[in-house]
């Protein structure tokens, strides 16, 4: 992988950390709309830098 999708991939398992010791739902729905924006753009960033991993992907 290259390092923008990298430096991407450990945010999103960041988030996804911090995420799992939140207990106050305000704090989890707006926790899981930013994981799903990193999703998003993990999946933007690949497609546009990486088009053969989206075919090895199916």
């Amino acid at each position: 992988m290259c390092h923008k999708c990298d430096s991407l991939r450990r945010e999103l398992a960041a988030s996804r950390k911090l995420a799992t010791g939140l207990t106050d739902p305000a704090s989890v729905l707006l926790m899981r709309h930013d994981i799903k924006a990193l999703e998003e753009r993990m999946a933007k960033i690949l497609a546009e830098l990486h088009p053969a991993a989206k075919q090895g992907r199916r």
